[in-house]
């Protein structure tokens, strides 16, 4: 198993695992503040769930274009203290919450606390080697499910295997936007990407 192919299958595992969503009734504002949780951009509480398209690209004349788009289904099974188990239909895969935040893949953080722009982490997979960081704490996103605002950007990247990622986390939501870019002479190139079009949160019902 060669080493993209190795990023790419704990990326997935990552995606079965928040900016504000603009509604006609507005829920209560989040107002961001250092001490904020990583739940509080991630809600795990049993039955929340998410659906998005997971769209595949080619770049044809240098621009992207779509190769198969398709579904999934993304739901919390249970949670229980410093343990939340989350399926896409396979295998449920194991988060751990603890003082250094969510952590996935036996340690390496999914949204490292405190939450605050700017920081940084060492990433090791076996011989793979990245950074991540948290990029903004203020990003307003789109997504097939809407407009969020205040969003947490993360950003992953593995210059060996010239791959980065991009996470979009709405509070109070979740996961809104994911990319996985190629680098080609430092330029991205977009070859798959996770939008979200529906979800369930007990916080405030979702959008289904």
């Amino acid at each position: 198993m060669n080493a993209r192919t190795v990023i790419i299958f704990l990326v997935s595992i990552f995606l079965i695992s928040s900016c504000t969503k603009v509604q006609k009734t507005e829920k209560a504002s989040f107002h961001y503040h250092p001490d904020v949780r990583a739940t509080d951009y991630y809600p795990l509480e049993k039955g929340n769930a998410w659906t998005y398209s997971v769209i595949q690209y080619d770049f044809r004349e240098g621009r992207p274009t779509i190769r198969e788009k398709t579904s999934m289904l993304v739901s919390v099974e249970s949670v229980t203290p410093g343990k939340i188990m989350v399926s896409s239909g396979g295998q449920p895969v194991e988060y751990v919450l603890n003082a250094g935040g969510l952590m996935k893949n036996g340690g390496i953080p999914l949204i490292p606390q405190p939450v605050v722009s700017g920081k940084r982490w060492e990433i090791r997979i076996g011989d793979i080697h990245g950074e991540g960081r948290i990029v903004s704490v203020s990003e307003t996103e789109l997504s097939e499910a809407g407009m969020f605002r205040d969003c947490l950007v993360v950003e992953e990247s593995f210059p060996a295997e010239k791959l980065h990622y991009r996470y979009v986390y709405a509070p109070r939501v979740g996961l809104v936007k994911m990319r996985e870019s190629f680098l080609l002479e430092d330029r991205p190139l977009v070859q798959m990407e996770l939008q979200l079009k529906i979800y369930r949160v007990n916080d405030d019902g979702g959008n289904s």
